[in-house]
């Protein structure tokens, strides 16, 4: 994180004794120089109240406000990859945020809702480096796109305009 670089996996573990403002600020500490670990997290008294806010603000962002008390053991209401695809990378203000397949498992439209925020993202000035099979939700967010098999460069270029809007 020190250069502006922040990675998300496709498949993560949240900490399902800690709530999603726990989670969030465990992800924005463990971008910092001071590693608290998650007993420390547990603690509000242990961080400034600007993280906390800061906190807060991405989930307010991302709509996942309401759900800043409820443990992270993954409730009805949300999916664990809407968690680690927004709040907790953002969190840290990256200049170049690298997803891996954020809209896998997901249906249309929390994959819409998924790339909408993305695409948002992007226009507040992130670069976004997506990993994605999903050749809608590619399509309908991406400026530019390589293809790669392997390693290997198949094709680049800018979606056509009319598959663009797909999403």
């Amino acid at each position: 994180m020190a250069r502006g670089l922040v990675r998300t996996f496709q498949h993560t573990t949240l900490f399902q004794d800690m709530t999603v403002l726990q989670n969030v600020l465990m992800g924005l500490h463990l971008h910092s120089q001071q590693r608290p670990g998650a007993r420390a997290v547990q603690s509000a008294t242990r961080f400034p109240r600007t993280k906390f806010d800061r906190c807060h603000e991405v989930l307010a962002f991302t709509g996942l406000r309401e759900l800043a008390d409820q443990l992270g053991e993954k409730p009805a209401t949300w999916s664990s990859t809407h968690l680690w695809v927004s709040p907790w990378p953002l969190a840290v203000r990256p200049r170049l945020l690298m997803l891996d397949e954020p809209v896998t498992g997901m249906n249309i439209d929390e994959s819409q809702r998924i790339m909408a925020l993305i695409k948002t993202i992007r226009d507040r000035g992130t670069t976004i480096l997506l990993v994605e099979h999903n050749m809608r939700a590619v399509m309908g967010t991406c400026e530019r796109i390589v293809v790669l098999n392997f390693g290997q460069k198949l094709a680049e270029g800018t979606p056509p305009p009319s598959v663009a809007t797909l999403t």
